[in-house]
């Protein structure tokens, strides 16, 4: 069996290079989703496998599976990864805008004003007093409107992704810094994010990938991963508790896997668990693609039925492969070609190009654990933002 490991192991890495390669030649932003799946199945066969790192997660799911049904959502994960990848060189590559269009923002002030305002609503909702001090994670003396809050979470990444077309360099920096601290401040995983989304805008200005800001930017988020876990049952968070914690205890490596197991073994071990336990529910599943308002929509059956465990849904793909290889494949192919055809006729054409990259980032990451509901939603606004701006084009607005 070890054999498989082996084999699993050497097809993800050539794969990332593939990948890698190819986006780097075509500029295609949506390759990262392969690429994203092929790591994260050679990060949990190697640490499964070969070494241990990535047996533990907050499920302990690794005792309730079989070797054979995590062999099989590993290959699950690079077949749904070749076939959007299959779906995305359907498109051809407009090489001229590609390639030489004009990345700058003109409006430099709008731009800062809108990524400051972002999270300026961040720290209305979330309360200012008890960003800088509070006792415990969640302090209840402190009054959170969530309603503020989510319409953070929804906006945030589109503006966040739009740091790195800030021209001066130094308000580029600050603007990064102060973003960071806002999201540092709660003690919240969110955190991450901040430079997540700066290499992709990165990606996005300079059409290439710059090592160095990958480098620095993969390393903070490690630290701050490994941070945020460490301090979470911490007496006191906030900016300056956080801060002194920081320079005061360092951090504990330990906690890294920890934060990664929860987002790669679990997404790998719960597809696993999916396949050993549950089978296709259709209505469930026509429910979970049917672009209609919830409100028209059975939805609390649909929760019921794909709920692998009380706290956790089943993933988008683990859904997927529950209705048929055959429908995993065809869903991929489809997404892969929308996604490319939409990116591509909308580069250096309009600003809604970036929202509709930050709706297939949050596609990518949300799909190995959220619903495929929720996944869904992401497809079909970028699908509508485009069919905006074709209309927009038209009637000359």
């Amino acid at each position: 069996m070890l054999f498989v490991s082996y084999l699993l192991v050497s097809v993800t890495f050539l794969s990332i290079f593939f990948y890698l390669y190819k986006l780097q030649k075509t500029n295609k932003i949506v390759l990262l989703l392969p690429v994203f799946y092929n790591f994260v199945v050679l990060y949990v066969i190697l640490g499964t496998f070969v070494f241990t790192y990535a047996i533990e997660e907050p499920f302990n799911l690794h005792d309730e599976i079989s070797i054979a049904a995590i062999y099989e959502g590993g290959w699950i994960f690079i077949l749904s990864a070749l076939f959007f990848y299959f779906g995305t060189v359907l498109v051809k590559t407009n090489r001229h805008v590609a390639s030489d269009y004009n990345t700058n923002i003109n409006h430099q002030k709008t731009l800062i004003a809108l990524i400051l305002s972002v999270y300026f609503l961040y720290i209305i909702g979330y309360g200012i007093e008890g960003l800088i001090y509070r006792q415990g994670y969640i302090d209840p003396s402190f009054e959170r409107n969530r309603s503020i809050l989510i319409i953070f979470y929804v906006t945030s990444p589109f503006v966040t992704v739009l740091i790195p077309f800030i021209n001066n360099m130094w308000l580029k920096y600050l603007v990064y810094l102060f973003t960071l601290l806002v999201l540092f401040s709660s003690s919240a995983r969110f955190v991450v994010i901040v430079p997540f989304l700066y290499v992709i805008g990165t990606f996005l200005k300079t059409h290439e990938i710059q090592f160095r800001t990958l480098i620095i930017n993969a390393f903070l988020v490690c630290v701050l991963l490994i941070f945020i876990l460490q301090i979470r049952y911490y007496p006191f968070h906030g900016l300056i508790p956080n801060i002194n914690s920081f320079f005061t205890k360092g951090i504990d490596v330990d906690y890294l896997f920890k934060g990664l197991n929860y987002a790669f073994s679990f997404s790998l071990f719960g597809l696993s668990y999916v396949l050993m336990n549950f089978t296709h529910d259709n209505s469930a599943f026509l429910t979970s693609i049917n672009p209609l308002p919830s409100r028209f929509l059975d939805m609390q059956y649909m929760l019921d039925t794909q709920t692998m465990k009380p706290t956790a849904p089943m993933s988008a793909v683990s859904i997927l492969t529950l209705a048929g290889y055959s429908v995993l494949m065809l869903f991929y192919l489809i997404t892969g070609y929308v996604f490319s055809f939409i990116l591509n006729r909308m580069q250096g054409i309009t600003l809604l190009y970036y929202p509709v990259v930050g709706l297939f980032v949050l596609f990518a990451l949300f799909s190995i654990q959220y619903n495929l509901r929720g996944l869904s939603r992401f497809f079909y606004y970028s699908i509508l933002i485009y069919l905006f701006h074709i209309t927009f084009k038209k009637i000359k607005i």
